[in-house]
Parts: structure tokens; C-alpha cells; sequence
């Protein structure tokens, strides 16, 4: 069975660029009725029937100012994605927590905070969605980026166990783990990133998966399959083969 986004109202987090605007670009096409948030709405450009509205997911407050502002114009809400995010990377011989706690408050705390707003709204929705943007690298704790792949892990098994605990309710929920994805975000990484694919390439492959009703979207396959399969190595041989690329 498919989702229709024809005249849903969907509301999509961190859409001034990257994946949220691309994806924002392809549910457009779809009939989607679109809210989109980012700290500065006015960077998003090229979508002129969606509504733009400013916010900072990780304040709880504007978050549910957003949802008021939905619920007075559309009456009701049918589908959140929830894409915002930030990466930092930690350099062990300058330890710092705070950057844990950032990508906690951005990557799974925003997320987790939202879900906890939108819920009564969905809950009386004809045909609710929930969408949570993780990572890859959620699977698999890696040098530097284990703040971030902390945060994504936290989101993905939150994002799980909701998917069994709405069954009933007959709520899906859809998990996002890309890999790399050519954005101004990760145009801060001084690493090769394999498999790299252009934000455009993302949001398609996305809107597809959305479409099918897909529990977990992973591309590109050539990343994330080895991804998947190195989790699965026993302990040892996932940290030697791990090692080998540090």
C-alpha cells in the first residue's frame, strides 16, 4: 500500500537546504500541502506555495508554536519529517562533552520533542506519517564521528520502538539513514566520503521510499549494504577492519 501526498499537510524540518529541500522540492511535485521550518525560512527558495516558517527545533517552545500555526491554518496536520540536524566531530586529545550534548539537543532530543508536540494532531489525522531522518552511521561507532553517530543511533532505535508501540494506532513511521550527501554540511569534511550523491539524487530516492511506505530508506546501496554488514562482524574483527581506515 502506497501513502499518498496529495493535499497532506506535511511538515518538514531543516528545509533551507540539502536533503530538506530537495525532498521539500519532490513532495512539492507530489501534492503535498507544505510547512517548512528552518532557523532562517528565508533561505528557502523555489517552493512558493509552501508555507515558510522560522525555527529552532532544539527550543521546545518555538517548536510548539509551529504546530499551533499549522493546526490554526490547515486544521490539522497528516505527516512531519523531521530532517533537522547538525555533525560535529571530536578530537579526543581536546575532549569536550558540550559537543555530545549538542548533537544529542539537535539529532535526537529535537526529534524526540516533536514527535511528543505533533502526536495528538496525528492521532486524528485520516492517514498520519512519521518521518525521522537518522544516518548510516547510526549502525557503527566511528573515529571522530561518534558524537554524531551517538545522536543518529539514539534517533534510529527511538524511531524503532515508536514504529511498534503506533501499530496499533495504525501510524507508520519511516526511518532516513543516508550516506554521504553532497550539502553545505558535509562541504565541511576534510575525509573521503565514499559513495558521495548529490542532494537532488537524496531527495528522490527519498520521496520514493516515502511513497512505498518503506520502514527504513538506506542509499547509496554501495555504502550502506558494507555499512550494514560490518555492524554484524563480531566485535573483534569489525574494530580491526574499522582500524584499518582511521
Amino acid at each position: 500500500m502506497n501513502y499518498s501526498f496529495h493535499n497532506k499537510v506535511v511538515w518538514v524540518t531543516g528545509a533551507s537546504k540539502g536533503i530538506g529541500l530537495s525532498l521539500a522540492n519532490e513532495l512539492h511535485q507530489l501534492g503535498a500541502q507544505l510547512v517548512l521550518s528552518a532557523r532562517d525560512s528565508s533561505k528557502i527558495k523555489g517552493i512558493p506555495s509552501a508555507t515558510l516558517i522560522d525555527c529552532d527545533v532544539t527550543d521546545k517552545a518555538q517548536v510548539t508554536q509551529v504546530v499551533a500555526t499549522i493546526i490554526e491554518k490547515f486544521g490539522g496536520l497528516d505527516c512531519i519529517i523531521l530532517n533537522a540536524g547538525n555533525a560535529e566531530y571530536v578530537d579526543v586529545a581536546k575532549f569536550d562533552s558540550d559537543i555530545y550534548r549538542r548533537m544529542m539537543e539537535v539529532n535526537f532530543m529535537s526529534q524526540v520533542e516533536a514527535v511528543e508536540i505533533c502526536l495528538p494532531h496525528l492521532r486524528k489525522s485520516p492517514a498520519p506519517y512519521i518521518v525521522g531522518m537518522t544516518s548510516s552511521v547510526a549502525w557503527l561507532g566511528l573515529s571522530r564521528g561518534h558524537a554524531y553517530s551517538a545522536s543518529k543511533a539514539a534517533a534510529r532505535n527511538f524511531f524503532q520502538g515508536l514504529a511498534l508501540d503506533l501499530v496499533n494506532d495504525d501510524i507508520p513511521v519511516s526511518i532516513i539513514c543516508p550516506g554521504f550527501v553532497k550539502t553545505p554540511l558535509t562541504d565541511k569534511n576534510d575525509f573521503p566520503m565514499p559513495g558521495l550523491i548529490t542532494a537532488e539524487s537524496a531527495g528522490q530516492r527519498i520521496a520514493n521510499g516515502l511513497v512505498k511506505m518503506k520502514p527504513e530508506i538506506h542509499f547509496p546501496k554501495r555504502f550502506t549494504w558494507p555499512l550494514k554488514f560490518i555492524s554484524c562482524l563480531p566485535a573483534g574483527i569489525r574494530f580491526w577492519l574499522l582500524k584499518k581506515v582511521v
